[in-house]
């Protein structure tokens, strides 16, 4: 789904593959490769800035730089278990902020996502229910957080889950983006058959 920044840019991290494509031909008259060069640069190499994309032309990563975004949660506190499990607080663009975790399980290694600011429901156990419902996440606020958490670790994330804050049935569509961006094999690729016994998980619905 399409979605700009204050500054009128596409934030193109929460784009899937199929809506990468689509825009750089319509709105940058680029030839279908080049989402496959810059897919691969956001979501498998990690990329956060244009001019990281060496494969591609000057010109074409200067005008990416006017056009699009890349965004980069910035950390804002992190808590860390006698088991080593370890969340982190992160500052969204607006000043909110949201938790992930990361869960060592070995041999497998959990990222834990959010998916909302507050929630809606209301759970009176649970305590983000306590802080009421601010915003859904967009796609790109959701698969930024896994990108930070890969980055704190040398061990491959072998699962995901969202099970952090917010609902993510109610935050349905960018939920189902970001499951598409995360599994595509052009990317970091967790869910797809080529991974190891890769587990996507929302609230109780297992996807292997």
């Amino acid at each position: 789904m399409l979605r700009n920044d204050n500054h009128g840019r596409v934030m193109i991290s929460g784009l899937t593959y199929e809506q990468l494509r689509s825009w750089l031909s319509d709105s940058m008259d680029m030839k279908p490769f080049r989402a496959n060069q810059i897919f691969s640069w956001i979501h498998q190499r990690g990329t956060t800035e244009f001019q990281q994309m060496t494969n591609i032309s000057r010109s074409i990563r200067e005008q990416l730089e006017t056009k699009a975004m890349i965004t980069a949660l910035r950390t804002d506190s992190t808590l860390s278990a006698e088991d080593g499990t370890i969340k982190y607080s992160y500052l969204l663009s607006d000043d909110n902020r949201i938790e992930s975790v990361l869960i060592p399980e070995p041999p497998r290694l959990t990222a834990c996502l959010s998916t909302q600011v507050g929630c809606r429901l209301g759970c009176t156990f649970c305590q983000t229910g306590k802080m009421g419902f601010k915003r859904n996440l967009t796609t790109d606020e959701i698969v930024s957080q896994l990108y930070q958490l890969r980055n704190t670790t040398e061990t491959r994330i072998s699962n995901v889950v969202f099970m952090g804050m917010g609902e993510p049935m109610d935050n349905f569509d960018d939920v189902r983006d970001a499951l598409s961006i995360i599994s595509d094999d052009r990317g970091i690729c967790i869910g797809s058959e080529k991974s190891l016994y890769p587990q996507l998980v929302c609230r109780g619905e297992l996807r292997s």
